[in-house]
């Protein structure tokens, strides 16, 4: 097939998805990619179409960018898309906007949209400082980046979301159904494992709020842990996690790297695996530390039960419900050997068949 992706993706898991995606369609399909931003240009066997944008400098910049620029970009994109004749056009999300304006000038018989999530900022706290007036102000005037996202979603016919409770969000968001395409996933026959305990903790992503970073060191601290590596980026939320750190007398071990190589590697060198992220849309960090024999101690929302079952290949629990969590955490600290059930695996020629099944449908 000719296959024509958008995307306006920076680093993290949608475009640690789609990377893997091109990688195994680049094999039997030809592929272009139409994009404002060149993350993917380690790709040289793919055809490339690039589309220069400025760089926003404040709020206003990025409004201006969301209500003006984009536009245009996007009708132009889906112009050249359907000039050349593609068999189908994957849309990926907007880091402006997330549900990109080339959604609503696309045929749509032939576009296929992979949802990831909504506007969280609108719909929910997503840090510590979500109710500061500045961020109130800022909201509002952003509204239009909110209208936006719902009005180009509605536009999309065929989307493929990244779980269960992504598929949930859509619905009850934008009034639009999905099909359930795990990034990355396959079940495997369960099969029991055993590690030996290094009693380390890790926890991967952004050292935000919305990521659970303020649930995960109250847990480590109930269960006895100084120390918990970090492997992730800073954000505004950084220094109110520190102070909570600090609090707690939960050390953070920063390790600043998106090299996936190094973060298997750190992943292979800890045991316990903390997925406290807020209503994660999905969770790929979380599947890769089931890759690597980590046990994993999960909050149970969001898509996380879908990769971690209770009892098997880790533990779930609830937010007000750190007490109970840490009383099993504190049990396996002192097992010299972990045991749990792997029950799935990374296989992302897996996604990509089921991906093009659904785009000969």
């Amino acid at each position: 097939m000719k296959i024509a992706i958008y995307h306006n993706l920076n680093n993290g898991g949608a475009i640690f998805q789609l990377e893997n995606l091109i990688d195994n369609l680049n094999k039997d399909h030809e592929i272009h990619v139409f994009s404002p931003n060149r993350i993917l240009s380690k790709f040289p066997k793919i055809i490339h179409h690039y589309y220069e944008i400025s760089v926003p400098k404040n709020i206003f910049g990025h409004l201006k960018q969301a209500i003006f620029e984009l536009p245009k970009i996007g009708e132009k994109i889906a112009n050249d898309i359907k000039k050349d004749n593609f068999d189908v056009s994957y849309v990926f999300p907007c880091a402006v906007l997330q549900s990109p304006d080339v959604l609503r000038f696309l045929n749509r018989k032939k576009t296929i949209y992979f949802f990831a999530e909504r506007k969280r900022e609108f719909y929910e706290k997503t840090s510590y400082n979500h109710n500061n007036p500045r961020k109130i102000i800022a909201r509002i005037i952003r509204l239009p980046v909110y209208i936006k996202d719902y009005i180009n979603c509605r536009h999309a016919d065929k989307i493929i979301v990244n779980s269960q409770f992504s598929k949930q969000i859509l619905r009850k968001t934008y009034g639009k159904d999905g099909v359930v395409i795990y990034p990355g996933l396959r079940q495997v026959t369960p099969v029991n494992v055993k590690i030996v305990n290094t009693d380390k903790a890790i926890i991967v992503g952004q050292i935000s709020y919305i990521k659970g970073y303020d649930l995960a060191i109250r847990l480590l601290s109930e269960s006895g842990y100084g120390e918990v590596t970090v492997i992730g980026r800073k954000t505004d939320d950084f220094q109110s996690i520190c102070k909570l750190s600090e609090k707690y007398r939960v050390k953070i071990k920063l390790i600043e790297t998106e090299n996936n190589n190094k973060k298997n590697t750190q992943l292979k060198r800890h045991g316990v695996f903390l997925a406290c992220q807020r209503n994660e849309p999905f969770g790929i960090t979380t599947l890769e530390a089931c890759y690597n024999n980590n046990i994993v101690i999960g909050l149970n929302e969001g898509g996380t039960p879908e990769i971690i079952h209770h009892g098997l290949n880790g533990f779930l629990f609830e937010r007000g419900k750190i007490r109970i969590m840490s009383k099993i955490l504190k049990k396996i600290r002192k097992q010299k050997v972990i045991s749990f059930t792997k029950i799935n695996t990374i296989d992302w020629k897996y996604m990509t068949n089921n991906i093009i099944k659904i785009s000969n449908e």
